[in-house]
C-alpha cells in the first residue's frame, strides 16, 4: 500500500492557537458524516500507564521478568517491551462487541504497530502496517468501523518510547506527525481520530520515573496542532474532556467546536449535587471525576459541543443503563453523536471477563433506550 505524507507544521516557528482554532479543512469539511455510534474502546496496545524506568533497550521482553519491574513508587510498571494483545481474546471481544449491536470499535493501538515512519517504537510482537489494514477489514466485515486511537497524553503516551522525553521539541512534533500520518493511512475512510489528551497532571504520574506535563499555552498548541494535522486528513479529532474539569474557563474559551468531547464518567451517582459546578474545586485542582465528571456533560451541552460520552465497569458492574439514560435526557439528539464503553482491560485471557461483561452491558443499554 503506497504510503501518504502530508506537510505538518513549521515546527520551529511559532503556531497561534487562534490559528488553529479555525483550521477545518476542506477534507475535513467534505468529509462523510458518520452515523449515532455505539463503540468498545478495546485494546491492541498497553503501553499507556506509568512509564519505562530503564533505556528501552533494557527493558525485558520476557513476560516473568518484565513483571518485576518497578517504579519510583515500589510498584511494578505497566508498560511491556512486548505486545500482550493475545489475538483469539481480541478476536472474541470485537465479535461480542458486534453481536451486541455496537456498530465500531475505538483501537488502542499504542506499540502493537510497526509504524512505517518509525520502526524504532516498535516493541516484540507489534503487528505490521499490512496485518492492521488486515484487521481493519475484518472488523468492517463485522460491522464495526474502526476508530483510531493514539494517546498523546505526557500520562499515557509510554507507547512513544524515548520520544515521549521529547515532549514539544521539533523531533517530538515530527515523530508525532509521522505517526498520525501512518494510522490514517491504515485506517483509511474512519471518520474520527482519537488523541487522548486526558488526565496530564502530575497526581496520575506518581509511578512515573520522569514526570511531565504542559501547561497552559503549551498544552493548547500541542493539542490544536495535532487536530489540524487530523482535519487534514479528513478525519474528525477526539480527545477525553477532563481538561475541563479543572480550568472550564479556558477550556470553552479555546477548545474548537470541530473537536468531538469524549466527556467520561464510571461511577452510579447522578444526583443533584452532581449538576452543579464546585468553583472552589476547580481553583484547587485535583482528580475531579467524582466532582466534574456528570456536570461537565451539562457544561458542555449548553456551549453547544457535539459529544461522545465514554463509561466504563472499571470500578464496578452496572453503570451502562443509568448513564446512556442520563445523557439521553440532557445532550441534544444533535449533538449527541453516539456512546462509548472502555472496560480499561488489556485484550488478554485473565481480563477478558470484565471486557465481555461490559460489552454486553453496554449492549442491554442500547436496545433499551435506543431499540
Amino acid at each position: 500500500m503506497k504510503m501518504t505524507r502530508r506537510k505538518f507544521l513549521d515546527t520551529t516557528a511559532s503556531v497561534s492557537a487562534a490559528a488553529l482554532c479555525g483550521c477545518v479543512t476542506s477534507g475535513l469539511a467534505a468529509a462523510k458524516k458518520p452515523g449515532m455510534v455505539w463503540g468498545g474502546l478495546l485494546h491492541l496496545g498497553g503501553n499507556f500507564w506509568d512509564d519505562a524506568p530503564l533505556p528501552w533497550d533494557q527493558m525485558p521482553t520476557d513476560p516473568e521478568a518484565a513483571a518485576k519491574v518497578q517504579g519510583p513508587c515500589g510498584k511494578p510498571v505497566r508498560v511491556r517491551n512486548y505486545v500482550r494483545c493475545e489475538e483469539p481474546v481480541w478476536r472474541r471481544l470485537t465479535k461480542t462487541l458486534a453481536d451486541e449491536g455496537s456498530n465500531a470499535v475505538c483501537v488502542d493501538l499504542g506499540e502493537a504497530m510497526v509504524y512505517p515512519s518509525h520502526p524504532e517504537l516498535a516493541v516484540k510482537g507489534s503487528w505490521s502496517f499490512e496485518k492492521v489494514c488486515g484487521e481493519i477489514e475484518r472488523l468492517k466485515a463485522l460491522g464495526l468501523t474502526a476508530i483510531p486511537k493514539l494517546n498523546f497524553s505526557t500520562c499515557h503516551d509510554a507507547w512513544l518510547k524515548d520520544y515521549g522525553r521529547m515532549v514539544s521539541t521539533p523531533e517530538y512534533y515530527r515523530v508525532c506527525r509521522d505517526v498520525i500520518n501512518d494510522v490514517c493511512d491504515a485506517f483509511g475512510e474512519a471518520p474520527y481520530f482519537h488523541l487522548g489528551f486526558d488526565e496530564e497532571m502530575p497526581i496520575a504520574q506518581f509511578n512515573n520515573s520522569c514526570l511531565i506535563c504542559r501547561q497552559d499555552d503549551l498544552w493548547w498548541h500541542d493539542l490544536l496542532a495535532f487536530v489540524a494535522e487530523v482535519e487534514k486528513r479528513g478525519k474528525r479529532a477526539m480527545v477525553w474532556s477532563d481538561y475541563m474539569w479543572t480550568n472550564r474557563r479556558l477550556f470553552l474559551k479555546r477548545m474548537p467546536k470541530t473537536v468531538l468531547q469524549c466527556n467520561w464518567y464510571y461511577r452510579l451517582d447522578f444526583g443533584e449535587k452532581m449538576l452543579k459546578w464546585n468553583e472552589e474545586f476547580e481553583k484547587k485542582g485535583g482528580w475531579g471525576e467524582c466532582v466534574h465528571g456528570v456536570v461537565a456533560f451539562v457544561e458542555l451541552e449548553k456551549a453547544g459541543y457535539d459529544q461522545l460520552p465514554c463509561t466504563s465497569n472499571f470500578f464496578r458492574d452496572g453503570v451502562h443503563d443509568p448513564f446512556v439514560a442520563f445523557c439521553k435526557a440532557h445532550i441534544a439528539s444533535e449533538r449527541l453523536k453516539g456512546f462509548m464503553t472502555a472496560p480499561w482491560a488489556l485484550s488478554v485471557a485473565e481480563e477478558e471477563a470484565k471486557s465481555v461483561r461490559g460489552i454486553r452491558e453496554f449492549g442491554a443499554a442500547k436496545r433499551k433506550y435506543y431499540a
